[in-house]
Order: C-alpha cells, then sequence, then structure tokens
C-alpha cells in the first residue's frame, strides 16, 4: 500500500530531474510558443476544489502569491507585547519585544510528464486526447501538492506542511470521539494566543460528527461559501465568527482521524512557476510534454494554528 511518502516522492523532482526539465526550459524558452499556459477556466477550479479542497481554499483566500527567486525568506515571530489600560498619568509599560527567527524557503519542482502517440492524436474526430491528458494532469498535480500542504515534511518535499508542522496547540483524543467542548477550547486557546482561526481541516468521517455535535436538530445548517457555488457547512468560533470546515479526502489517517483549526493570516504559498506545460524534443512518433510548477510553503506562526488527533468513533 502505497504511502504519503511515496505518493510525494513519485510526484517531485529528484535533482536530476531537475537538472534535465531546467535543460528543456532552457531550449524552449527560445521560442516563447512552446510555453504553453494552462487555461484555469471555473469548469477546472470547480474539479480542482472537490480534489484539492486545501489548495482552492488558500487560493481563494489571498494566501498564494508569486516569488521572484527560487528561496523566499521570511520572519516567524512571536509577538510578546499585548496592550494594556493605564492611568491618566500612569507610566507606560515596558515593552516586551517580539520574538523573530529568520527563516529560508526553497522553491519545490512538482512535475507531470505527459506522452500521447501521434497516432493516437488523430485516431478519433471530436475526442482531443491532449485536452484529456492536460487536464488530468492538472487536476494530479493539486491532488499531490494539496497532500503536501497538508503533511508533507522536509524531507518528503522540501517543507513541513500545515498538520506536520503545528506542535504548540495539540491533543490527541485517544481513540474518543470530538466532543464540542474540545473543539470549543482549542478554538478558545488559539485566540487567546493571538490566533485568528480561519477554517477546520478533518476527514470526512470526523466531518459527519461535527454535523451530529454543531446541528443535532437543524434542518438548514450553516453554510460557507468557498468557490462560486461550492459552499460548505459553518463552526460558529468563540469570536463569533463562522468559519467554513474543509473535508479533505487527501488527509493521511494511516495513524488515525485529527482535526485541524488554520489561521490563513500565518499560511503563505509562493510560486516561482504556476503550472506551466512545455514540449519535449521529439525522439519518437510521440507528443510529449510535461507540466511543471515551482512552489513552496511556510507557517509564519503555527502557534496560532491547533490539531486534535487521535478521534475515534462517535
Amino acid at each position: 500500500m502505497a504511502t504519503l511518502k511515496d505518493s510525494l516522492n513519485s510526484h517531485f523532482a529528484t535533482k536530476d530531474e531537475l537538472l534535465e526539465l531546467s535543460k528543456a526550459i532552457a531550449q524552449t524558452t527560445e521560442t516563447a510558443d512552446k510555453m504553453i499556459t494552462i487555461d484555469y477556466d471555473s469548469e477546472l477550479q470547480k474539479l480542482v476544489h472537490h480534489q484539492a479542497p486545501l489548495v482552492s481554499y488558500l487560493e481563494q483566500s489571498g494566501c498564494v502569491s508569486p516569488a521572484n527567486s527560487a528561496k523566499v525568506g521570511y520572519r516567524m515571530k512571536l509577538q510578546k507585547t499585548t496592550s494594556e489600560f493605564i492611568a491618566e498619568t500612569g507610566d507606560i509599560p515596558d515593552h516586551d519585544p517580539s520574538l523573530f527567527d529568520d527563516k529560508i524557503a526553497k522553491m519545490t519542482t512538482l512535475v507531470y510528464p505527459i506522452e500521447v502517440s501521434d497516432m493516437a492524436l488523430r485516431g478519433v474526430d471530436e475526442i482531443d486526447l491532449m485536452a484529456d491528458e492536460i487536464t488530468d494532469g492538472y487536476l494530479d498535480m493539486a491532488q499531490v501538492k494539496d497532500k503536501a500542504l497538508l503533511q508533507g515534511t522536509e524531507e518528503d518535499n522540501g517543507f513541513d506542511g500545515i498538520i506536520t508542522g503545528i506542535t504548540t496547540h495539540k491533543k490527541d483524543m485517544g481513540g474518543e470521539a470530538i466532543s464540542k467542548a474540545v473543539i470549543d477550547e482549542l478554538a478558545q486557546d488559539l485566540i487567546d494566543d493571538g490566533g485568528n482561526p480561519s477554517a477546520i481541516l478533518t476527514t470526512a468521517k470526523v466531518g459527519r460528527q461535527l454535523n451530529d455535535i454543531l446541528y443535532p436538530t437543524v434542518r438548514n445548517v450553516d453554510k460557507v461559501e468557498l468557490t462560486m457555488g461550492n459552499w460548505v457547512t459553518g463552526y460558529n468560533a468563540p469570536n463569533g465568527i463562522t468559519i467554513p470546515i474543509l473535508v479533505d479526502p487527501n488527509i493521511d489517517t494511516t495513524e488515525g482521524d485529527c482535526l485541524s483549526f488554520i489561521d490563513n493570516n500565518t499560511l503563505r504559498v509562493r510560486e516561482l512557476e504556476k503550472p506551466t506545460m512545455i514540449e519535449l524534443a521529439k525522439t519518437k512518433l510521440t507528443t510529449s510534454r510535461v507540466l511543471y510548477t515551482y512552489f513552496t510553503f511556510y507557517n509564519r506562526a503555527e502557534y496560532k494554528n491547533g490539531l486534535i488527533t487521535g478521534i475515534g468513533d462517535e
């Protein structure tokens, strides 16, 4: 049975593959028409939402931005000072300096090769095999990217995913079912620590439990619109904001089901190259192309995110 690590490693390029890809890109950039931009239309966006919910959510939340270099510098910040009231002539309190840790996020390369025989391309009228392969490739890349953003590790693909990187606010249910009290307590802890929960990430099994817990007798439950036409169940956080519950099929449940609060103010996906396609040199009677993207991810303040693991059945 393929593990998460096997799935990620089969799609992220090795050093040798990256070298070959760089050569191909250098050769094809001499003719601009060889670089093919993928049309990210509304239909494709809907498909991505269903196959890679976290990728879609981060895009819609403004957490994805371009980069200009293969390495991105950022600061992990722990804010120490808080506001407080003082008397009219009272002394100004001392400033408690924030803690900063300079970090570097390196780009990683995600690839999807495509090869269709020239005869197959001319074999059936009204069927565009290449377009079909491109769509499948784009969706596959989005799904692998989703898995990496969730639970990838530096060893797998160059960065720790959201769930992997949470170390401060964690709770293990030890096989017990989730409860509203546990969820509310974790959300409040994050808020008290300066966080702003913006979404819940969880598995289908826990998602069903949440519906039973949050809306046991309600016919019309609270919904949040993520993308046009895509609505999900909402959770009313202690700070009065209704946040979306993202049920992501790409969460690895080998070690049990989990639930994570995420603060999208702390999450950043940086892209040096959006998903792009180039034609490869012709060495046989096939049309060969490769989809690729350069991107990286980092969490600027993991302590503003929370994780509940070991969630059992109801």
